[in-house]
């Protein structure tokens, strides 16, 4: 067996065998041998893993890509929708506002005149209408003051009814704009509300 001096020891007459050196070598060649495999098998990994992710990236931006496309076309569905439902209530709204209401106050002479409106303080009696039958025994003055007297009676009740009507243009007017006021404000919510 031979002695070598050891080069780590202050000591020459300590030695160590020269196997003992061969030892050392060969585990220091495994352990080198097993930290490339290691290092190697981790790298490979590592790259694996890395493809792995960006392939699960790509599904995802695909996937994300996809819901946005169709999120996209559920809110212009939806903006058509809600313009279209908008633009049939303004119709409706313009055409209210717009077209010539009926007037009673137009026909109501005709009507008089035609003795199928009879105003209420007229009777049978005094109605120029049904010939008057009490004139012939009254004056005529008495008769052309009641035929005066009907008609201002006439023509204050047209006025009556003309006025009528316009209060009646105006509250329909009012109740249109409180119904499209309405339904905008529903619209609204429905927007609000739709995903």
């Amino acid at each position: 067996m031979v002695y070598l001096a050891s080069p780590v020891s202050r000591y020459a007459a300590r030695v160590m065998p020269i196997t003992l050196y061969l030892k050392l070598a060969k585990w220091g060649a495994v352990l080198g041998l097993l930290l490339a495999v290691t290092g190697g098998l981790f790298l490979w990994g590592h790259h694996i893993g890395a493809a792995g992710v960006q392939a699960k990236w790509d599904v995802a931006k695909i996937l994300q890509a996809t819901q946005i496309a169709e999120a996209q076309l559920q809110a212009k569905a939806t903006e058509d929708n809600n313009r279209n439902a908008f633009n049939a209530l303004a119709a409706k709204w313009e055409a209210a506002t717009h077209a010539p209401q009926p007037s009673i106050a137009d026909h109501t002479s005709d009507a008089v005149a035609a003795g199928a409106l009879q105003l209420r303080s007229e009777s049978a009696q005094t109605c120029p209408a049904a010939g008057v039958p009490i004139a012939a025994a009254r004056s005529r003055e008495l008769a052309a003051a009641t035929a005066a007297a009907a008609t201002q009676r006439l023509a204050d009740s047209v006025a009556a009814v003309r006025v009528g009507d316009a209060a009646d243009k105006r509250e329909a007017d009012f109740r249109q704009q409180i119904e499209t006021l309405r339904a905008l404000l529903a619209v609204e919510r429905q927007t609000k509300t739709a995903p």
